[in-house]
């Protein structure tokens, strides 16, 4: 039994059009394999997918799509579909490190299709990347996708694979997880270093070294490091000292004294 749409201008009539969709619609029909296979190279139906994959980019979608076959549609994200406000602090630390969405302009037309698809699934698969960032993306999809009320009926799992094999990808869908909440945080705690460190020193960054970029999370601190550890040797004072060691001898028992005596 195959799910199908229908597409009108092979049937003539929208009235003929509506009869053949209710009617494939309401019965539970079986096609003998020629019939079908004719139906679908004519393109008199259309196959509609029962599951949806989301996955990055868009070379990945149309190979994962070819292994996985007509029962699954694959839809790429284009990367991350929301992303902390561009201006002004997205970050409050005074609240808990609360942190201020939107969705990214230039994605949201591949966000509205994958909206579009998710309502005639019953699954859905967040397959991004493995990494922090893929997790996240995952994540964001789903929160969206669920503040408009479109997982309420869906069945929605997280699913990693590390090769774009077919028997990878379907290990990874046989082998489904829920979202890392781990993974999730600890991308949520970069974006808010990059937000707090790129508002806060950025600015004196540009007084200080004309042409530089923005200060990043990871630069500063590790040189604000070496400058502290160049501190601590420039006011270091050297001194002499020696080692002192004595062995004694009571009830037999020999002990090992030693002693640092420095010169004051």
């Amino acid at each position: 039994m195959h799910a199908v749409g229908v597409r009108g201008k092979r049937f003539g009539s929208s009235a003929a059009k509506k009869n053949l969709s209710e009617t494939l619609v309401s019965r539970s029909f079986t096609l003998n394999s020629s019939t079908w296979t004719r139906l679908v190279s004519q393109k008199s139906v259309t196959l509609v997918p029962k599951s949806l994959v989301i996955v990055e980019s868009p070379a990945k979608a149309r190979t994962v799509e070819k292994y996985l076959g007509e029962d699954f549609q694959v839809l790429a994200s284009y990367g991350h579909v929301r992303d902390l406000v561009p201006k002004g602090y997205a970050v409050d630390p005074d609240k808990n490190f609360a942190m201020k969405y939107q969705v990214v302009e230039k994605n949201k037309k591949h966000l509205e299709k994958i909206a579009s698809a998710v309502k005639k699934v019953s699954t859905l698969y967040l397959a991004t990347d493995p990494d922090r960032e893929g997790e996240a993306i995952s994540w964001y999809v789903h929160n969206v996708l669920k503040e408009r009320g479109l997982l309420d009926d869906k069945k929605v799992s997280r699913v990693v694979f590390h090769e774009i094999t077919k028997r990878a990808i379907q290990d990874a869908l046989n082998n489904p997880r829920e979202l890392s909440e781990h993974l999730i945080n600890a991308q949520q705690a970069r974006r808010a270093l990059d937000n707090l460190y790129g508002f806060t020193l950025s600015p004196l960054l540009w007084k200080k070294v004309p042409g530089a970029r923005s200060a990043g999370r990871v630069q500063s601190p590790a040189l604000r490091l070496i400058v502290e550890r160049e501190a601590e040797i420039s006011a270091f004072n050297p001194r002499e000292y020696w080692s002192i060691g004595a062995i004694t001898e009571h009830d037999k028992d020999c002990l090992l004294y030693t002693s640092d005596a420095a010169d004051e």
